[in-house]
């Protein structure tokens, strides 16, 4: 069964356990928790950047690219990530019968939409807008929005093209897990998360590859419709030869859907 009791910490709303099942629960990763954000990153680089590479793990660039994977995480959901003004949390699955065992991942992060140009901002430059705009007010009203959460400023503060919007990202299942509908259980999980019981939003984005047809298909499956398309935009690629991250130009869909 469901549990939707979400409680705050560290300033974000949390709840360690979301969701049950005779064969999945899902719960929210605790980034206090030693070691949380590291397992993380071991599953992220195993299961979404490098599930097709056959022995990776003796290869002397893997440990680069994991490096490079935590930093990212820790960076976006880590304790740092509370000094910011958007949240951010992973939704974490495990099978019932290996429950020490990650068997998915998927993150959800605020960030700052402009309706206009069809953009939404990273992480960097939505902190940057909704920072500025609360440092641009007077002593008084500065101190009465240094605590507000990133719709209220959005909607308060900055201009009405520019709204707080919750996104899904780096939805990872194991790669010998598949076809447990693992994926779309976090995402429904993570959906609950972001709506009214939760963070208090009414829409949900993500953002996928275009020729990625088996991920549209799943999200269609799941209620997301196409807002509008990203050409020739960057996406990454880990290269195990090389142990870095390769900039490749592929158009990104942007699909969305109401809570």
């Amino acid at each position: 069964g469901r549990t939707t009791g979400f409680k705050e910490k560290n300033g974000h709303l949390f709840s360690s356990s979301l969701y049950a099942d005779d064969s999945i629960s899902i719960s929210h990763l605790d980034n206090t928790e030693p070691g949380s954000i590291q397992k993380a990153s071991d599953f992220m680089t195993d299961n979404f950047w490098l599930p097709n590479e056959d022995g990776k793990h003796e290869n002397k660039n893997y440990e680069t690219l994991s490096a490079s994977v935590h930093d990212d995480l820790l960076d976006r959901y880590g304790e740092r990530m509370k000094q910011g003004k958007l949240d951010s949390g992973i939704l974490q699955a495990h099978t019932i019968g290996n429950p020490s065992e990650l068997a998915g991942l998927v993150g959800i992060d605020v960030a700052v939409l402009d309706s206009q140009r069809n953009v939404i901002f990273n992480r960097e430059k939505s902190d940057s807008l909704l920072t500025n705009a609360v440092a641009s007010l007077g002593p008084k009203d500065r101190k009465r929005y240094m605590r507000s959460s990133a719709q209220k400023i959005a909607t308060k503060l900055l201009p009405p093209e520019l709204s707080a919007v919750v996104v899904l990202s780096n939805l990872a299942v194991s790669t010998s897990l598949r076809r447990m509908r693992i994926g779309a259980k976090l995402c429904t999980e993570a959906e609950l998360f972001a709506s009214v019981k939760g963070w208090g939003f009414t829409e949900i984005y993500l953002k996928v590859e275009s020729e990625n047809v088996p991920a549209k298909t799943l999200y269609e499956r799941l209620g997301y419709e196409e807002r509008w398309v990203e050409n020739n935009a960057i996406a990454l690629r880990a290269d195990l030869d090389s142990g870095e991250f390769i900039e490749k130009i592929k158009d990104t869909t942007v699909m969305s859907k109401f809570l």
